[in-house]
């Protein structure tokens, strides 16, 4: 039993080495899900391949609706906890662990700026459609702002507003006002 656990890894190396870009985005997050992290997006391959940086900081590039900065800094702070193989892929994308001391702090929003994001989200849907009783699998893709002007964000607003309604008794008077000026049923 030992022997074949100390095979697993070598096996999963062999079989990722095999794998040619372009990644396949859906089934690497499916793989990822038996470890702590993802372990590598669709974009990074094509971003080595032309050259170009992968982003530094949060913001910096969006693609498929993931910030991969955020993402990025995420794979680094939880370096430790990562399988071998997930460690290998991120090399294989140039990027390294933290150095001996470095501090590596997830990229996070706070509760207010998810609710505003949430809240421009509910606003567009509004607009567009004339009320507020998207589907519970809606998603709604708002524009980015902030210095990332020209990118879009999936935000999943028949949750939020599922969401919403069920908390209705723990939510602020403004945000519930907020809610009650796009004529949200409770």
């Amino acid at each position: 039993m030992q022997q074949q656990r100390e095979r697993q890894p070598d096996l999963l190396l062999r079989r990722v080495k095999g794998r040619a870009p372009p990644y396949d985005l859906a089934a690497l997050r499916a793989e990822a899900r038996t470890g702590p992290a993802r372990t590598t997006t669709a974009s990074s391959p094509a971003h080595a391949k032309a050259g170009t940086a992968l982003p530094a900081a949060a913001g910096e590039l969006v693609v498929q609706g993931e910030d991969l900065g955020t993402w990025i800094t995420a794979q680094r702070a939880g370096w430790d906890r990562l399988k071998p193989a997930q460690q290998y892929l991120l090399e294989t994308l140039s990027i390294e662990p933290p150095e001996k001391g470095e501090m590596v702090v997830p990229v996070r929003r706070s509760q207010d700026e998810r609710w505003a994001v949430n809240l421009a989200a509910a606003r567009q849907f509004h607009a567009r459609e004339g009320h507020l009783r998207p589907a519970r699998k809606q998603i709604e893709l708002i524009n980015v702002t902030g210095g990332r002007e020209g990118m879009q964000e999936a935000v999943k607003l028949g949750a939020f507003i599922d969401n919403s309604r069920r908390r209705a008794a723990t939510l602020s008077p403004q945000r519930r006002a907020a809610l009650d000026d796009l004529g949200m049923r409770w």
